[in-house]
């Protein structure tokens, strides 16, 4: 083989130098679950000491859960003399500590490097560590990052890509559209609106007229950087539906909340699909009839805990209902 591939004591320190910023500051749960991201990234590389290259890769990203992501990558890398090398690549990501729309990622990867030199192919194992910051830019993001490993001593690269939107949960969907909240309120909400049916007519039974509204201090609690019910909660739900049948013909608001971690864009996505996701069980089984309810996303807005911690974070990831007055 008429290149050499080794590594170089400086290469070597300055590598794990970066790898060492950047693994204590990870920790997990940041990344929305369920999202297929793809992205095209520049490359400069070293393959050893005499041997510089660059070139384009491409990439596709699935998040399997908040924290891990796995995916796939084709690389094309020339020196502009005489290798050219082709890098398919299997990846798997760890995503870190956020600081707004910033995030942090350490990933490991394996594949194969296919370089052709003086017009012989010579295949190698390829594979190494990268360390990285991700900025989203709601649904798009921009990708530095740092690698090193075997063939390639090390790479800097640029990456910039999109992450498809989620789906809404199947079942009683609705359409939504922006409302004003409350005079006081400066977050937007979502009102749910679904074709006219006929109404259900409640029980003849005098309500007193409300004087205030009522918060039930009943609270769905969810999973960090998920919008699915959990099963644990279900009883909860059916407490809560109960309450509801006691004020028939009251209108509900149904308002959804997020800790303050990953994009704010993030945030607001997750908190609207959690509290129309509650809307829909309370409608599916019969709790209250659609018409009845406002669904709010708000956010990271009026944290019950610091966000400082996991345990204190799982308290703001939350839905509250309310019955309100006329």
């Amino acid at each position: 083989m008429p290149c050499k591939f080794y590594f170089t004591p400086p290469i070597k320190l300055v590598c794990w130098l970066c790898l060492a910023l950047v693994l204590p500051a990870l920790v997990p749960a940041q990344q929305e679950e369920g999202r297929l991201s793809f992205g095209l990234g520049l490359e400069g590389n070293a393959f050893s000491t005499d041997a510089l290259a660059f070139g384009l890769s491409l990439l596709g990203e699935y998040h399997v859960n908040p924290f891990f992501s796995a995916g796939l990558s084709a690389g094309v890398f020339y020196d502009f003399d005489s290798l050219l090398t082709i890098e398919p690549l299997a990846f798997a990501r760890l995503y870190g500590r956020s600081l707004g729309s910033l995030s942090m990622f350490i990933e490991g990867s394996a594949g194969a490097a296919l370089l052709l030199f003086d017009g012989d192919w010579n295949p190698a194992f390829s594979g190494g560590l990268k360390a990285g910051i991700r900025f989203a830019l709601k649904d798009w993001y921009i990708e530095p990052a740092v690698r090193g490993g075997y063939p390639v001593i090390v790479g800097v690269s640029l990456t910039a890509g999109y992450a498809l939107r989620r789906k809404q949960p199947a079942g009683d969907s609705k359409k939504v559209r922006a409302i004003p909240l409350e005079k006081g309120e400066s977050t937007a909400a979502i009102k749910a609106e679904e074709p006219k049916e006929e109404k259900v007519s409640p029980a003849e039974v005098p309500v007193e007229k409300l004087r205030e509204d009522i918060k039930l201090d009943i609270v769905i609690r969810f999973r960090a950087n998920t919008i699915g019910i959990d099963e644990g909660e279900l009883e909860k739900l059916g407490q809560i539906g109960e309450k509801l049948r006691e004020y028939p013909g009251q209108r509900i608001r149904i308002a959804g909340y997020s800790a303050q971690t990953g994009s704010t864009n993030a945030q607001l996505f997750n908190s609207l699909e959690r509290a129309q996701a509650t809307a829909d069980y309370l409608v599916k089984n019969g709790y209250a009839e659609s018409e009845r309810i406002d669904v709010a996303g708000l956010g990271a807005a009026d944290p019950i805990a610091p966000n400082n911690s996991p345990a204190n974070r799982a308290q703001n990831d939350r839905v509250e209902v309310t019955i309100l007055k006329d």
